[in-house]
């Protein structure tokens, strides 16, 4: 009853935090300036007014500290960096102070220079129903785009790029980033009210051991209480998770997670893949106010939730058959030394060492414990990902139906197998150079991007702000990820 009642108030506290974190970033909109802002903001336009535009541009850039998305202060240093030639630099300001343009709500008096930029402004406190600067910031990168291209490339004045990246927060950017903070602690507060992610393997193995210890009656039994617990644990959610998938599909994820030693159901692990998957979808369309680069980080983060699974089930495998030929060289040895083969197997998982002496472990137990020493190894298979172990099952089984000297199976099968892992090592480093090479044709097109930014940032920074640039890096990125999975499937054709 009262870790029923833990549970309830962790989601209605969960709740509340997500009541508040999402309110927080609406809440934090900006519809007037601070006096100290305003009054530089005054200062430096009149010090324009004046014709000293040093003044100006250092009161201007004391604002920008502040408020780095400020409109007017942005607004009226493009104008000075125009005066000064500075063209590059100039439609910097006038786009980082686009940004949030909108939000200011101060009406302006304006003046106006003739030929290039027109409006430098001055707010003031009257407060109109919408933002009068934005509609004169957006003309004045028109009037200087046009400017720009009607002039040959000038490099002088360029705004350095890692000023333009690492921009200062502004508080409106910070509230931003609190509420984001909100939202994380809120849904992990509420998911874990109805239920945890996060099992650990180590306790969870314990208890299928101990479940095995027991006689075989009592182990049916608790087999039977088992399943029926993690039953009652599963979540609506994860329940139409695993329906959503399919019986194949999820029967497939449950083969993947036992083979990277992840103890977890397949509605638990698709739980969390959807879990991260909208937390990126969150991240990307707050960060671009646009729902395709949500959607695609939160691909992205699927994939890479994958990759993982993949990665572990992967390493269990390389280990498990870096330790197959010493294994089979003991087993050997004991059957010479006139042990049975499951004592032989229970001596080779006390010496071995994980995850090889793991699985031993478990297939003695079951055959210990009523399952026969065939089934025992026909589903140690379904735990390991292994060709070597398949190998081994594979004698096994056949030596039993039809007889024969097992010792002298086993040596020949630990050599065979030696044998294949000095092959396999040998293709690797016959295929270190294509690999490499691989590795250079991904990193080169990244690394030459940052270059030529670098170099001439007018003409990297078209990828980025253009909408053509963004659909050219798109199709860039998926013709990359095309090309990586074509070497990778060639070199792994060579390696297997």
């Amino acid at each position: 009853m009262r870790e029923w009642r833990t549970h309830w108030g962790l989601a209605i506290l969960g709740a509340v935090f997500l009541f508040l974190a999402l309110s927080l970033p609406s809440g934090a909109k900006p519809q007037a300036m601070s006096e100290e802002i305003f009054t530089r903001l005054i200062n430096g336009y009149a010090f324009m007014q004046g014709g000293r535009y040093d003044a100006a541009q250092l009161e201007f850039e004391k604002v920008i500290k502040a408020e780095v998305h400020n409109p007017f202060a942005n607004n009226n240093l493009a104008v000075i960096m125009e005066r000064q030639g500075k063209m590059p630099e100039a439609l910097a300001y006038l786009k980082q102070g686009a940004v949030h343009a909108e939000d200011y709500y101060n009406q302006l008096q304006q003046i106006c220079f003739p030929g290039g930029l027109c409006h430098a402004v001055r707010p003031i406190k009257e407060l109109g129903q919408k933002s009068a600067v934005a509609p004169i910031i957006r003309e004045n990168i028109n009037r200087l785009e046009a400017q720009i291209a009607s002039q040959p490339a000038d490099t002088t004045g360029r705004t350095s790029l890692l000023k333009s990246i690492l921009a200062e927060f502004t508080v409106r950017d910070l509230a931003y980033i609190l509420g984001l903070s909100g939202i994380f602690v809120g849904i992990i507060m509420f998911g874990a009210a109805v239920y945890y992610l996060i099992v650990d393997p180590v306790r969870l193995r314990r208890q299928v051991v101990q479940r095995l210890q027991a006689s075989q009656k009592t182990y049916e039994y608790q087999a039977k209480l088992f399943r029926e617990e993690q039953q009652a644990k599963e979540t609506p959610i994860m329940s139409f998770l695993e329906k959503a998938v399919g019986k194949v599909m999820r029967a497939n994820i449950q083969r993947y997670l036992l083979q990277a030693d992840i103890f977890w159901t397949p509605g638990k692990f698709l739980t969390l893949a959807a879990f991260l998957g909208t937390i990126g979808f969150i991240l990307g369309f707050i960060w671009n106010q646009n729902w395709l680069w949500g959607l695609g980080l939160a691909l992205i983060i699927e994939l890479g939730v994958f990759l993982y699974l993949r990665q572990q089930r992967n390493r269990k495998s390389t280990m498990f058959e870096a330790q197959m030929p010493d294994a089979m060289q003991l087993l050997a040895r004991s059957l010479r030394a006139g042990h049975t083969l499951p004592s032989a197997i229970e001596l080779l998982s006390q010496e071995g060492s994980p995850p090889l002496a793991n699985e031993m472990r478990i297939a003695f137990d079951q055959q210990r414990f009523g399952l026969s020493m065939a089934e025992a190894l026909i589903q140690m298979t379904d735990r390991v990902n292994s060709r070597d172990l398949q190998y081994f099952v594979t004698a096994v089984l056949i030596q039993a139906e039809t007889g024969g000297n097992l010792t002298e199976v086993m040596e020949k099968i630990g050599q065979l197998i030696r044998d294949r892992l000095n092959f396999k090592a040998k293709v690797k480093g016959l295929t270190a150079e294509g690999r490499f090479s691989a590795l250079i044709l991904v990193i080169l097109p990244i690394v030459m991007f940052f270059v030529i930014l670098l170099i001439n940032p007018d003409y990297g920074m078209a990828l980025v702000q253009e909408e053509l640039g963004h659909k050219l890096l798109l199709a860039g990125c998926i013709s990359m990820l095309l090309g990586c999975f074509a070497m990778y499937k060639l070199i792994k054709s060579v390696e297997t």
